[in-house]
């Protein structure tokens, strides 16, 4: 490949390598140091002796400098590269990654604006629909034919594109087949090849699909569609679908996805580990939903992925996925569940809602008001039949009724009076008025929910975090759940992350200047119709005893009760690979139900990568607020300083948290320096060093303000995460929002780029266990290098597409990836050739 004049010019900067390329015969390399042209002639004497060859042949410039020179090489000219493509075609168009141009003078011709996706999913059939939006910015005809990674064994049913500038434009139909295998590969190494990209790789293996040759005018947008159908596959009773995309976190062109679901049963949950699904529509037979993603995952990247399980009336079903991994004598797994609707029966079960209201002096100026209407409101949105309470506090507590009372016409109205009269004074007593929300007698058959609300810190009573806790630990007879709403930065974060996890429920943070009535309407909402209760989830022996060695590490540790439009999912990790049976028990709306399914590892594939990623997320959630509550325990004079995490079992939490965070690219505010450039991910004391600090200064030590409800939000959208993070998204202790964009997971995988070069986790990890040398490119021993394009690269694209795992091979730039027992060196382009 060609390139532009190599030019060296002055600069007052360090530089790092350059790689010079003579025409692509061979690579010459600079010192990493400025070249000094006073004091350093005879070095500067070889490099110009070696560089004369590009000299001569008009591919070396000097400039005026006087003090230092400095190589550099500017953005290679787009090729003009052959593939099986007919003459006119000017541009490929892949809408998962991007537009490749086929000829130079098109270089920024053609681009990607949008793909919009419909699926619909009738039983085991998929019908998917892509309308691509392309636009043309040249003043030429751009002669276009769109590849489409697709999953094995589709069938396409239309392909037809219009012009979308023109207002009911006709669609011109187009031709469009899925290639078969061996010409698929075919093309695609060509393509890979030619254009020098390895964000291709991502789709190495997949089916694709391709059309026939069509234009797009010069300066207008265009409108592709592109259906198919497949049938797919069911793994003990659960539908999985798949939508290649990329995984990139660079991915900028926006998606949207439209996904309904009918089925001939009930259907029992609908699950995306990938994307956050919100339900629009629902049929009264259960058996049809329609669903879009939610804010956040309009732009996330990763595959579409959703699985879908149905069920006759009234039956609870559970499906598991699992994730090898052999260095853990086991792996890790996905319990999916849910509960089908019965005609003709409750579809919920019923509530005892008791409010507690925080009035002391601090309420005042408003907030007191606007949580006396959010009570009202919560109370006027229970159903009839259904129990309330009403409890407030601040020196002391007062009680709406001494037990909960039916909700009715009669008591909504008495309640509405005693609340105007309820004012804001004195201090606040969390402990008194826990006691009173715990203790009140409870209604039968009914699931009790406690929304406390706060403002402050506790100041009257107990104010021991300790004795707060036990009071949740020990007093909680009825075993009510406690969801904590901490008003404002002045609360005790790590208390109210307790007090809600102990009792199965969930945090809200209403941060300063945020609606509070608002704010607590929401989470009113979310727990508006509890399906299942008190799960568990156990495993048996053949004999039905409990088999205590097999599973471990629940996440979460106490199973979240279940509502209207959630699914249970429950992650853990196992030991072993004989086969066993899990037992989940429930409280539903018709009473106990149970399932016990069959566990075989053996079905544990290395596909289900968001397995054990999402466990590890849990899972360090979980560690850090045992970090937290362990300050917690210490006297006050300790809260905080080097005597509160200076014990083995703070070591043991710390060396845990930094294993995960490294292997899995799992980052937290503790351990987003590993992302740092310059940061030695080999050095385990630094990194163990480095997360503990901040551990002791920020979770230990920040136990209110503004830096401490950070961390609340961010542990508990941690602890019950759902749907993967590539780019490992927190709010720091501004408010802020934080992406980390030089960390990539990839199929099953994390790969570090804070030195220049992309290093599997894998050799993080396991170097890091055992306290090697710094890992950086340099010192890592390398089996094999191997160039892009090459055969052997070709041959390693294949080998991983068996695993599932090619994408590892689609970052920018070097890679040093851990493959059978083998430290590889992939040359990649540092940017595509076209």
């Amino acid at each position: 490949m060609l390139c532009a004049p190599v030019i060296v010019r002055e600069t007052p900067q360090p530089a790092c390598y350059k790689r010079v390329v003579d025409a692509g015969r061979r690579a010459i390399y600079l010192s990493p140091a400025m070249i000094h042209i006073r004091s350093n002639i005879s070095c500067l004497s070889r490099k110009l002796t070696a560089l004369m060859p590009l000299f001569c042949a008009g591919l070396l410039q000097f400039s005026d400098s006087t003090t230092y020179a400095q190589v550099v090489v500017p953005t290679p000219v787009p090729p003009t590269w052959t593939t099986q493509f007919p003459p006119e075609v000017t541009h490929v168009i892949v809408p998962q990654h991007r537009v490749l141009t086929f000829r130079p003078e098109f270089a920024q011709g053609v681009v990607l604006k949008g793909v919009d996706a419909a699926i619909v999913i009738n039983g085991s059939v998929a019908h998917t629909t892509l309308e691509v939006t392309v636009e043309n910015l040249s003043s030429q005809i751009a002669e276009a034919v769109v590849l489409v990674p697709v999953p094995a064994h589709c069938t396409v049913t239309r392909f037809s594109y219009s012009a979308a500038s023109i207002a009911g434009a006709s669609r011109s139909e187009g031709v469009a087949r899925v290639m078969p295998k061996a010409d698929a590969r075919a093309l695609y190494d060509s393509i890979v090849r030619a254009s020098r990209d390895p964000g291709l790789l991502e789709f190495a293996g997949s089916a694709l699909l391709r059309s026939s040759v069509f234009p797009i005018a010069a300066g207008s947008q265009q409108r592709m569609r592109i259906e198919w159908e497949e049938l797919l596959q069911t793994h003990e009773g659960r539908i999985d679908y798949m939508l290649p995309r990329s995984e990139s976190v660079r991915q900028t062109v926006p998606w949207t996805v439209q996904l309904t679901v009918v089925q001939s049963a009930p259907i029992a949950a609908v699950y995306s580990p990938s994307h956050g699904l919100v339900e629009v529509r629902r049929t009264d037979a259960a058996t049809e939903r329609q669903y879009t993603l939610d804010g956040l995952s309009q732009a996330a990247p990763g595959p579409f992925l959703v699985s879908i399980l149905s069920a006759k009336q009234g039956e609870t079903v559970t499906s598991i996925a699992a994730y090898p991994d052999p260095t853990q004598g086991g792996g890790y797994f996905m319990l999916l569940g849910g509960l089908a609707a019965q005609a003709g029966a409750a579809s919920t079960l019923t509530r005892e809602v008791t409010v507690v209201l925080d009035r002391s002096g601090s309420m005042a100026g408003g907030k007191l008001d606007q949580a006396k209407n959010a009570a009202l409101q919560v109370i006027e949105g229970l159903q009839d039949g259904e129990w309330f309470n009403v409890i407030d506090y601040s020196n002391a507590v007062g009680l709406f009724a001494p037990a909960p009372v039916r909700r009715n016409a009669e008591s909504v109205a008495q309640v509405r009076t005693h609340l105007a009269s309820l004012h804001p004074s004195g201090g606040t007593n969390i402990s008194d008025a826990l006691i009173e929300a715990l203790r009140q007698p409870h209604t039968d058959a009914t699931l009790g929910i406690v929304l406390f609300l706060t403002d402050g810190l506790p100041t009257v009573g107990q104010t021991s975090e300790r004795a707060i806790r036990e009071i949740v630990e020990k007093g909680n007879l009825h075993q009510r759940r406690v969801y904590t709403i901490g008003v404002g930065a002045d609360v005790n974060v790590p208390l109210l992350d307790r007090v809600a996890d102990l009792t199965r429920a969930r945090t809200t943070y209403i941060l300063p200047g945020e609606n509070v009535e608002l704010k607590v309407a929401q989470v009113a909402q979310q727990l508006r119709g509890p399906i299942l209760a008190d799960v568990a989830l156990t495993a048996r022996l053949p004999s039905g005893a409990e088999d205590t060695a097999r599973i471990r590490d629940l996440a979460p540790r106490r199973i979240p009760d279940v509502f209207a439009g959630e699914q249970l999912v429950v992650f853990g990790s196992y030991l072993g690979e004989t086969p066993t049976i899990l037992d989940v028990s429930a409280r539903s709306p018709t009473g106990k139900v149970a399932a016990k399914i069959p566990f075989d590892p053996t079905h544990a594939s290395t596909r289900h990568g968001y397995v054990a990623r999402l466990w590890a997320t849990r899972r360090i959630a979980e560690l850090v607020d045992e970090v937290r509550q362990f300050a917690g325990d210490q006297p006050s004079p300790a809260l905080g300083s080097n005597v509160a995490l200076n014990d083995p079992r703070v070591s043991e939490l710390v060396d845990e948290i930094v294993r995960l965070s490294g292997r899995f690219g799992v980052l937290t505010e503790y351990t987003a320096f590993f992302a740092d450039e310059g940061t030695n991910l080999g050095d385990w004391k630094a990194l163990a060093g480095g997360c503990q600090d901040l551990l002791q200064s920020r979770a230990a030590g920040q136990r209110s303000g503004q830096g401490a409800v950070n961390q609340g939000i961010n542990f508990n959208e941690m602890k019950g995460k759902s749907q993967l993070a590539y780019d490992n998204r927190f709010v720091d202790q501004s408010m802020r929002e934080t992406r980390i964009m030089n960390v990539q997971q990839v199929s099953d995988r994390c790969f570090y780029n804070n030195t220049g070069t992309w290093v599997d986790s894998q050799l993080v990890a396991s170097n890091a266990q055992a306290a090697a040398p710094a890992i950086k490119p340099e010192s890592i021993h390398i089996d094999e290098t191997i160039e892009f394009g090459s055969d052997r690269h070709l041959e390693l694209v294949n080998e991983l597409a068996q695993e599932g795992r090619q994408s590892m091979l689609s970052l920018l730039g070097d890679t040093i990836i851990r493959h059978h027992s083998k430290n590889i060196l992939l040359r990649n382009p540092q940017t595509p050739g076209c």
